[in-house]
């Protein structure tokens, strides 16, 4: 994603850096295709996912 930091901030959009290896990349990217969606996406509604799984689960809300 380029842009200018005023709106990256500004955008519902977040820049995430995660440790995986070249190859767990490209097997997380040729999964994310085959579910028809960009690398992206994928990474977002598997991050949503997880959020609404742990809030269910959890007595924890956010603020």
């Amino acid at each position: 994603m380029k842009g200018t930091k005023d709106n990256i901030i500004n955008d519902s959009s977040y820049l995430l850096r995660v440790g995986i290896s070249e190859i767990e990349k490209k097997k997380a990217k040729e999964i994310a295709k085959a579910q028809g969606y960009t690398f992206q996406g994928w990474l977002g509604q598997l991050v949503k996912k997880e959020l609404d799984q742990y809030s269910n689960n959890s007595s924890i809300t956010s603020s």
